[in-house]
């Protein structure tokens, strides 16, 4: 399972992509609402919290925060996909104008079918602002996808529309502790102990929906973390920077960087000085 950036600040972000065949296969997680935006016909596959799913027209899908989900094109060539994440903050701006059908927390995810007149007329509102993404303002950016999710709301019908998911699935619940705790000293075994299962349900659980262990995810959530302070607090030194992401010790924190990234946490600082 990768792990998407969990501590991006902007609420809103755009990704615009022409991908060939399989190219989102692997299975990835983050705390943001995503909207998959596929305006193309073509034989697509999804997974969503280990449920796969099937289809051959346009589609949005829309899934929740710390859903395991993929999707991916079955048929060769190249396809255009438009993803958007949105967060809290959107929700509570804009609040019930933003969200499509009145639904987006009562299920995972959701699959819209779409006809290729209303993917057209939906594409000729995104893709402008998706292919401008860096030029525009958050609150241009907001404003798009406003106009976008109001008319995907108009335009599709109930019956189009299928809830996607596991309405219960105990590791999603994992996942958004585990990334909102992860800082305060948490081991595996503090997780199981928190949710009342054993370390082997647990890793087979977590290695069904993930193909990750609750180690590794654990590492990545630290990783992510170091990675986003190194760059962004460059005011901070390395041992605080060790101890904002759960590290006793800044010597460990020092082995841990450099074994998942090859370089030191001060040499990744000094690589990426012009990022961010």
């Amino acid at each position: 399972m990768k792990l998407e950036d969990f501590f991006m600040p902007d609420d809103i972000q755009y990704s615009y992509f022409l991908s060939e065949r399989d190219e989102m296969l692997f299975s990835h997680v983050h705390p943001k609402f995503e909207t998959y935006f596929c305006p193309g016909k073509r034989k697509q596959r999804s997974v969503i919290n280990g449920k796969e799913y099937i289809y051959d027209f346009p589609c949005v899908i829309i899934s929740s925060p710390y859903t395991i989900h993929s999707m991916s094109s079955i048929e060769d060539g190249q396809y255009e996909r438009m993803v958007v994440y949105f967060g809290d903050r959107t929700l509570s701006e804009f609040g019930e104008r933003i969200v499509p059908i009145d639904f987006l927390r009562q299920s995972p995810g959701y699959l819209i079918e779409l006809s290729d007149s209303e993917a057209d007329e939906l594409a000729d509102i995104l893709r402008p602002a998706m292919t401008r993404s860096p030029e525009l303002s958050e609150n241009e950016k907001e404003l798009v996808f406003l106009l976008f999710l109001n008319r995907l709301t108009d335009i599709c019908e109930k019956d189009k529309i299928t809830p996607i998911g596991d309405t219960d699935l105990y590791i999603q619940k994992v996942l958004k502790y585990m990334t909102e705790n992860f800082d305060a000293g948490m081991t595996v075994d503090s997780i199981c102990a928190k949710f009342a299962v054993s370390r082997s349900k647990l890793d087979r659980d977590f290695k069904a929906f993930s193909d990750s262990t609750a180690h590794d995810f654990l590492d990545s959530c630290r990783l992510n973390r170091a990675k986003n302070l190194l760059l962004r607090d460059r005011a901070s030194n390395i041992r605080e920077v060790a101890e904002l992401c759960g590290f006793q010790s800044e010597t460990y924190f020092y082995s841990f960087f450099k074994k998942y990234t090859g370089i030191s946490p001060r040499e990744y600082r000094k690589t990426n000085k012009n990022v961010i």
